[in-house]
């Protein structure tokens, strides 16, 4: 029955060999090490595996107890009852979790092995009885297939199937070799998985008498397979057809696990009301009946997602509060208690409350992951602390995060496309800081190459549209316009993404109302942008572009329609969402719409009584340094130039220099030196040298304000020291 060979390790072509960081810290191996630590009684466990099958079984047997890897070779047993007989003298020794390797080799004919599987099928009950253990099969997906059809009644005793076959590897090969090798690995997993897919199409054509389980597990792979390769309708056709085969078989447990990748499509396409739906009513009940603790928790935490996807930052934040935290403490599950951790944080930060959850990342998220050794959520981590600190303002200590923390874990571990991610990061920070030569050349030459080489084509029009971003900053509004409506708009269509499409819709209106084009803006707003918002139920983003329809309003001169909007329209809503950050925006642009109506003392009292206290308190000092001169600018509309000029140069000036944003600097110093020139007497000499500094930056940019500067310059008859040194060198020459 055994072959004549004994096992050997599976090689690839590549001299694969184990890297922990990536492999111990995937969900895949995380879920198996958490079913083999929670085991009661005989539970049987496939693991698919390519490559380090033998590191893996290894690293298992370390880290659970009572475990033991049974290699199985000619020398050891010359047939099935043999094998049976070896697993309950371990059983007896008190041995929990057994690893069966080397089943791939061990036949040496197709009618041994399935002599042997049919043998397994029959003495599966002898076997559960006389072996109270974890039995865990290391498998190629060939040989699971054919388990499946060759030992059905064994096959629906699974307890959980986990899939090491496509799991990030490190190669033996020189760094130059291991970028070019890792560049072309997804496309070369693109393939395998096609592949398979093909494979499972044939085989279900050509075994029409299957039976329905393995029919339905089949289907969820090739549903699993498509989702990945981003063909979701095809994907939504496999989930419904496993789900109404687990539904005709009674199998709970199966169906609710196929409604919940239906629910994951619907979720990825925008219709939340449909997924939240099967969460609730298809999923939840399930588990609560089977008393899946932890698959109860899990399907709460998504529809946590759900909620906070649409602004309902209360309810979502309940959740993890009191369902899903809870779950993972009591179970000791430290991982997905960071993860959630991270989550709630999420949600601080959403709500604008950033030291909250700066603690949480710094003292609860953080020492979790650097505990375990899991250097990519640590990276990840060390990320989101940079997002709070760029929402603070604080750019220079998040470009430094995300230059020297972040960036070296991505390059290190081979992983091309999160250090692409991370180079937008940067790009953002830049841009931020009004360095868009800087951020454009990095959206240019280190993301989108990246995104293009993968074919990850949503990740590419999202880059494609921050180059716009950067094109509408510097006035080039008319090639923004044709990114977003050529190159952004017809992928997400494709993709069938009503949120990305309605969001570009949008910018695309943004640049309309900078051309001067309120009418077109406003038709978009109203008719393409708001019903997609309604419809998905999204009150935070509907609130978003009503502000921007009463932006278009009061740019037309219709305060009053503008003001109802803010105070009827967005104003509750942020109120009701806890979102004190945007609710202080909002007062903010409140208090616009009042100086623009003459309201001077009103709109200073919003400024200094409501929206700043809140910037203050939450750390914000960039918003600060806004709102500080916002009230600059009331001083200046009175007359009070002093009092202008104060607050320019102590509160704004010297923020921005801090923060290192060249953007809002020349905006400073623009307004600082028209002040200076309506003082009495004027400060010319101060006044021309910052706005000579001012349009070098704006040139540099180049941004539209350039324009702006020189008109100033020309009004008040002044000329920047590179004119004078022209002119000078040129009579010295006569």
């Amino acid at each position: 029955m055994p072959s004549k060979h004994s096992e050997t390790r599976i090689l690839s072509p590549y001299n694969f060999h184990f890297d922990a960081d990536k492999i111990l810290n995937t969900d895949e191996f995380q879920r198996l090490l958490k079913a083999l630590q929670s085991a009661k009684g005989f539970q049987l466990l496939f693991a698919q595996f390519n490559y380090y099958r033998d590191d893996l079984a290894d690293r298992l047997c370390a880290i659970v107890p009572k475990s033991h890897c049974m290699s199985v070779t000619e020398s050891q047993f010359s047939s099935y009852a043999d094998w049976q007989q070896r697993l309950i003298q371990l059983a007896q020794q008190d041995v929990q979790v057994v690893h069966v390797l080397g089943l791939n080799t061990w036949f040496n004919s197709s009618a041994a092995q399935l002599e042997w599987l049919h043998v397994l099928n029959y003495q599966r009950e002898t076997l559960a009885k006389q072996c109270s253990i974890s039995l865990v099969f290391w498998v190629t997906a060939d040989f699971l297939t054919l388990l499946a059809l060759e030992a059905p009644d064994m096959w629906a005793w699974r307890s959980g199937v986990f899939d090491f076959s496509a799991q990030p590897v490190k190669r033996d090969i020189s760094d130059h070799q291991m970028r070019s090798v890792d560049s072309f690995l997804p496309v070369a997993e693109k393939v395998r998985r096609q592949q398979r897919l093909d494979e499972l199409s044939q085989y279900l054509q050509q075994h029409a008498d299957v039976s329905p389980s393995l029919r339905a597990a089949l289907l969820q792979e090739q549903g699993d397979l498509f989702f990945a390769l981003g063909e979701v309708g095809a994907a939504y056709h496999c989930f419904e057809q496993a789900y109404q085969l687990y539904q005709a078989e009674q199998n709970e447990r199966y169906a609710a696990e196929a409604r919940g990748r239906i629910a994951d499509i619907l979720q990825s396409r925008g219709e939340l009301d449909e997924a939240l739906a099967i969460r609730q009513q298809e999923e939840l009940p399930v588990y609560e009946r089977l008393g899946d603790v932890r698959s109860k928790a899990v399907t709460m935490g998504k529809i946590a997602d759900i909620l906070q996807f649409r602004g309902e930052l209360d309810e979502a934040l309940a959740i993890r509060q009191q369902e899903e935290l809870p779950v993972y403490e009591r179970l000791g599950d430290v991982r997905e208690k960071a993860v959630t951790m991270g989550k709630i944080a999420d949600i601080l930060q959403d709500r604008g409350e950033l030291d909250e959850a700066l603690a949480i990342r710094q003292q609860e998220q953080l020492p979790i992951f650097e505990r375990l050794g899991d250097v990519r959520s640590k990276a990840v981590t060390m990320g989101k602390i940079a997002d709070i600190l760029q929402d603070r303002g604080e750019l220079n200590e998040a470009l430094m995060i995300r230059q020297q923390e972040q960036l070296p874990i991505f390059e290190r571990l081979g992983d091309v496309r999160s250090k692409a991610v991370a180079m937008g990061y940067i790009a953002d920070i830049l841009q931020s800081r009004g360095e868009l030569d800087e951020a454009l050349t990095i959206r240019q030459q280190e993301e989108l190459p990246v995104y293009e080489r993968l074919g990850d084509v949503h990740s590419k029009a999202v880059t494609m549209g921050q180059i716009a971003d950067i094109l509408q900053s510097r006035g080039e509004l008319n090639e923004a316009l044709a990114i977003r409506q050529q190159e952004q708009l017809p992928i997400f269509e494709r993709l069938g993404d009503v949120r990305e499409k309605a969001v570009t819709m949008g910018k695309i209106a943004d640049i309309l109302q900078d051309r001067g084009e309120l009418d077109e803006a406003l038709a978009i707003r109203q008719q393409e942008e708001l019903p997609v918002y309604e419809r998905l139920g999204d009150v935070r983003s509907k609130a978003v572009t009503m502000g921007k329809i009463a932006d278009i309003l009061q740019d037309r001169c219709e305060l009053d329609k503008a003001l109802a909007i803010r105070q009827q329209e967005q104003l509750p809503v942020y109120e009701r969402l806890g979102d004190v950050r945007e609710k202080a925006v909002t007062v903010g642009r409140i208090a616009d719409i009042l100086y623009q109506k003459g309201e001077l003392d009103k709109a200073l009292a919003i400024r200094q009584q409501e929206q700043l206290p809140i910037f203050e308190r939450l750390g914000n000092v960039r918003e600060k340094a806004v709102t500080m001169g916002k009230i600059a600018d009331i001083f200046q509309s009175r007359g009070e130039f002093d009092k202008a000029l104060a607050i320019q140069q102590r509160e704004e000036l010297l923020v921005y220099e801090r923060l290192g944003d060249m953007r809002e600097l020349l905006v400073v110093k623009t307004k600082i030196a028209t002040n200076l020139m309506q003082i009495t007497p004027p400060r010319r000499a101060q006044a021309n040298r910052l706005l000579c500094q001012a349009l070098q930056s704006a040139k540099k940019m180049q941004i539209p304000e350039a324009q702006q500067i020189e008109m100033l310059l020309r009004h008040f008859k002044m000329k920047c020291n590179n004119n004078k040194k022209r002119v000078g060198t040129r009579k010295k020459v006569l």
